[in-house]
């Protein structure tokens, strides 16, 4: 019986720093809302979530910030409060994209491992 060895990477919690939930807490204090507000909204969505379904190619990133947009406010109305008026999906993702950085120590092993045949 031959052994088979495998290393998994998930994107957003291992290969970008700092972590997606330290910026989302920043942005939520930023914009007055409650404290893990987006993170919970995200993992209502269970294992299909948004945010799964654009790392899998199945949304664009036009129809991701649209349907979290619309996800957020269908949490705050069932929660019973509005979203703040500065509150923009839009501009969260912009300031996500510029705050993340790849972990490129963590992206070369892995494709050291991927191009040594462990894949």
């Amino acid at each position: 019986m031959s052994v088979k060895t495998a290393v998994v990477f998930g994107g957003g919690a291992v290969l970008l720093t700092p972590r997606m939930p330290v910026l989302l807490q920043k942005y939520e204090e930023a914009v007055g809302l409650r404290r893990e507000f987006l993170q919970n909204t995200i993992l209502r969505g269970g294992p299909d979530n948004i945010f799964v379904r654009a790392e899998k190619g199945q949304l664009t990133l036009t129809q991701m910030v649209s349907q979290f947009e619309a996800e957020c406010q269908k949490s705050a109305t069932n929660e019973g409060f509005s979203l703040p008026a500065q509150f923009s999906i839009q501009k969260l993702f912009k300031q996500l994209s510029t705050a993340l950085k790849v972990n490129q120590p963590l992206l070369n092993a892995a494709m050291k491992l991927r191009n040594h045949g462990t894949h």
